[in-house]
């Protein structure tokens, strides 16, 4: 005789087992849409060539290997052709300026006192060989600013020594000194600008000074963002503004840049700055994130995107709090972190955690393989107790 609650039982164990097989499939099915975007990633032209990580890298090393083997007449030449021509990489980074920050230091990262011994000599030897050139003499004074940088190291003033201090100072003066010799040569270049705005900041110009120094260079080249940038730095009030400049210097830039240049130039600011604030950057100023996001998104359509920039840009949208805007460029970014921008792996794992495990649906995309092993048991045991109850009825 049938039992009188066998149908209901059956359908239980049927649907129990439907939903073990659906989320089997549902688990395959987002595994294969995790490696089609996993492979759509990979197609990112904002990895790819000169847009990739370690792409800047790669150029800033073979200019200092022609420095190093004595070919001025080559650097001669694709100086002038940079400053001609107004190259960029993706994402807009001007080649002149990564031309001269690979001859300003005689290595990529920290660099040892004997390392630097080393390297001025080659700059001191191109100016003496070409006397009239401001490619040479700009190389040397930035050398001389990053010379000094290393006496004072990236801290807090109470964290420099005596010593540290003496150096710096007596550094920054043989910069300022290459850097006005320079400019009594007839040619004129837009670094020469950006290389003197980093010794005002170090030797504390007054502002005035500094304003004269800035309106000339931004008269000469407005678009040489570095000029903007480097003023951000000395506006903050780490340095010599108050709070509030920085930002009100964003605003009146980029106003004054117009619709074409103002919102990626607003961006350039926010992203130059924002490691000095991290998670506070849009507390403890008045930046705007919608303004951030659309001069992120304008530069990408005026000038490509390049790895350094989306890595940058999704720290900052994590700082912003905008999970959703993080995600995406966690997608685009893939297993492509860039370690200047985040440190370590553990960084970066740490912020797709808190990016993606926000929401309910990523969670469940962890562990799909899990839930119909999970499902599968419950369906079991449920058979078993329904099987133990039938005999006892």
């Amino acid at each position: 005789m049938k039992h009188p609650h066998s149908s209901s039982i059956n359908y239980l164990l049927f649907s129990l087992i439907l939903s073990v097989l659906f989320a089997s499939t549902a688990g395959r099915a987002q595994s294969a849409s995790d490696q089609k975007s996993s492979s759509s990633a990979n197609h990112d032209p904002a990895f790819i060539g000169e847009a990739g990580i370690g792409a800047i890298t790669n150029y800033q090393v073979a200019v200092r290997q022609d420095l190093v083997q004595g070919k001025y007449e080559k650097l001669e030449k694709l100086a002038a052709e940079l400053r001609r021509t107004k190259a960029r990489f993706p994402g807009g980074a001007w080649k002149l300026n990564k031309f001269y920050q690979g001859l300003s230091r005689p290595t990529e990262g920290k660099s040892s006192e004997q390392e630097w011994i080393t390297h001025l000599p080659h700059l001191q030897k191109w100016v003496a060989a070409y006397p009239k050139s401001i490619t040479a003499r700009v190389a040397l004074g930035s050398a001389y600013t990053e010379y000094a940088w290393s006496a004072r190291g990236s801290g807090y003033s109470d964290t420099v020594s005596e010593e540290g201090w003496r150096l710096y100072r007596e550094r920054l003066v043989m910069a300022r000194k290459t850097l006005e010799d320079a400019r009594q040569l007839p040619e004129k270049c837009p670094h020469w600008y950006a290389a003197m705005e980093t010794i005002a900041m170090g030797q504390a110009w007054e502002r005035e000074d500094f304003e004269k120094v800035f309106e000339e260079a931004i008269a000469f080249e407005p678009q040489y963002h570095y000029l903007y940038t480097h003023k951000a730095n000395y506006l903050l009030p780490r340095w010599h503004g108050e709070p509030g400049d920085v930002e009100k210097f964003a605003d009146e830039m980029a106003a004054r840049q117009g619709s074409e240049f103002g919102p990626i130039l607003y961006f350039l600011i926010v992203e130059e700055v924002a490691p000095r604030y991290k998670s506070k950057l849009f507390s403890e100023t008045t930046f705007s994130w919608s303004r951030t996001k659309s001069g992120f998104q304008d530069l990408e359509k005026q000038f490509g995107m390049s790895a350094v920039h989306l890595n940058a840009f999704c720290r900052i949208a994590g700082w912003a709090g905008d999970r959703k805007t993080a995600v995406e460029m966690l997608d685009r970014i893939s297993d492509r972190w860039d370690p200047a921008e985040w440190g370590t792996q553990k960084n970066f794992d740490d912020f797709k955690a808190w990016a993606k495990m926000s929401s309910l649906n990523y969670r469940l995309r962890q562990y799909w393989m899990v839930l119909p092993l999970v499902m599968a048991f419950v369906a079991l045991m449920s058979y078993r107790i329904t099987k133990r109850w039938l005999k006892q009825n």
